[in-house]
Parts: structure tokens; C-alpha cells; sequence
């Protein structure tokens, strides 16, 4: 994990944008962009009793200045406010030498609450409570349990929540995109297998970490993780899904024999 984080700020002009912002209604609302990408209007202060909860997640994200006062710097522009996150170092094997998610499922699944096969309903962003940060839930239904929290049933085609960090927001009447490029934002209508940690509070789900996210996108599985190595991070998806499976059987088998 990360132990400092980077913020890059950046403004992206987008001419588009400016006809956009005209069709901001209601808190809470998602609306169209121009990508057919959605932002979320927000309010300083007014979150849900679960955002609340969730907020507290993302402490470890410390941007530059509260995302107000960075639209207030930059008020000169009728652009997207675009904030950025690097990707943190990777990780790395006994060896020395650096490993993705691809080559790291043993301990991805040593780690899960369950793994599941879902499909983005819906997706809401937040800022934290501190105002500097943004972070996403989003609606999954679930397609396929691969392994199922001990903790909380997972049922088949329900819906069931995951956190993420970074999201689109209306602000003030400015769009703001917050990005973690190594948690690449999921799109409604996308298909995605998850390694996830239960979030008891709420009874949502989290990634359990940069490399516990994939998008399975035709015969291919895609780490959502930005890799700073690597320019393709995807393996076919059927022998993807093989690898998956022996991770959690031998996850399982150990947690047995640890008992």
C-alpha cells in the first residue's frame, strides 16, 4: 500500500462542458456529460448516513487543498477541474522483482471476504468530509459468486454496493473529476470481477486492494490498476478465471487447516 500519495492538479478545457453545467438539477441527480459519463451534484456537508461511513475509508487521501478552493483558484476557467492521484509504487515479490494482480491471486484471495462477477447498475460520488477527496459507490448485481462471504450471504442477481475512490462530481456549479490511477473508474453497463473486503459498517464491499479489480471486457480480463511497467495489464479471460478459482480453492483449503 502506498504510503505517501501524489496529487497532480490539472484543468481540462472542454468547450462542451460549459453547455453541460446548464442542465445541473437537484441535489443528488446524476447528469449527462458530453461522454455519456455521469457526475454527481453534490453539497458541501450533506451526505447519507452510509457516504458518512464510507468517507472514513479514504482518510489516507490527502489532496492539495479542499476541492472548493480549488474551484475558487481556478474560477477563471469554465472547464473541467480535473484532480489526479498517481499510482503508488508496485508491488513487489520475495524476489525483489515488481507483480501485478495477475501473478498475485493466492494473496488476493487469502485476503477476500469473497469474489464475485458483477454488473454496474448505478454510481454515486461523494466528496469526504474533510472536502478534499472523492469517492464512489457503486450499484453491482450480482452475476456469479465465485466465493461467498462467510460473514453475509451473497445472493445471485441482487444488488450489493462497492465503495471505490475517485468519481465525478458537480460542485458549486463545477464539474470535478477526481481520478485514482490505480483504481481506474468502473462505467455503468460494465462487467467487472471483484476480490472484495467487508465493509460491516454498511454492509458494502471494497476492493481489497489496487489489484483486486478487473474488468472483463469480451475474452479478456483487464486490471483496472494503471500499471507504471507494464502497457497491458490483461490475460484471457477463460484461463483467467481458471486461475481465480484454484486461487480461492487453496485459500479455502488453508483456512481450513489453520483452524
Amino acid at each position: 500500500m502506498r504510503n505517501r500519495i501524489f496529487v497532480m492538479l490539472t484543468v481540462t478545457l472542454a468547450l462542451s462542458v460549459v453547455s453541460a453545467v446548464s442542465i445541473f438539477q437537484g441535489q443528488g441527480q446524476n447528469v449527462l456529460t458530453p461522454k455519456h459519463e455521469t457526475a454527481t451534484r453534490v453539497q458541501e456537508g450533506v451526505m447519507t448516513d452510509q457516504q458518512k461511513k464510507h468517507s472514513k475509508l479514504y482518510k489516507r487521501y490527502k489532496g492539495i487543498a479542499k476541492v472548493r478552493d480549488l474551484i475558487r483558484q481556478d474560477a477563471n476557467s469554465s472547464g473541467e477541474l480535473t484532480v489526479t492521484v498517481l499510482p503508488g509504487s508496485p508491488e513487489l515479490s520475495p524476489e525483489g522483482q515488481s507483480k501485478n494482480a495477475f501473478s498475485l491471486l493466492d494473496n488476493l484471495a487469502a485476503k477476500a471476504d469473497a469474489v464475485i462477477i458483477g454488473n454496474v447498475t448505478d454510481k454515486e460520488s461523494q466528496l469526504t468530509e474533510d472536502g478534499t477527496f472523492v469517492f464512489t459507490d457503486y450499484a453491482m448485481k450480482v452475476e456469479e459468486v465465485l466465493m461467498d462471504n462467510s460473514k453475509a450471504h451473497i445472493e445471485l442477481q441482487r444488488s450489493l454496493t462497492v465503495t471505490g475512490p475517485g468519481g465525478k462530481i458537480v460542485l458549486n456549479g463545477r464539474r470535478v473529476s477526481v481520478t485514482d490511477r490505480s483504481f481506474k473508474p468502473m462505467t455503468t453497463g460494465g462487467r467487472y470481477l471483484f476480490f472484495l473486503k467487508y465493509v460491516a459498517d454498511t454492509g458494502a464491499y471494497q476492493a481489497v486492494s489496487e489489484n483486486g479489480s478487473f474488468e472483463l471486457i469480451d475474452n479478456n480480463a483487464v486490471l483496472l490498476t494503471e500499471s507504471p511497467t507494464e502497457s497491458r495489464n490483461e490475460r484471457n479471460l477463460e484461463s483467467f478465471l481458471s486461475d481465480v478459482r484454484i486461487a480461492i480453492a487453496l485459500s479455502q483449503s488453508d483456512k481450513r487447516e489453520s483452524k
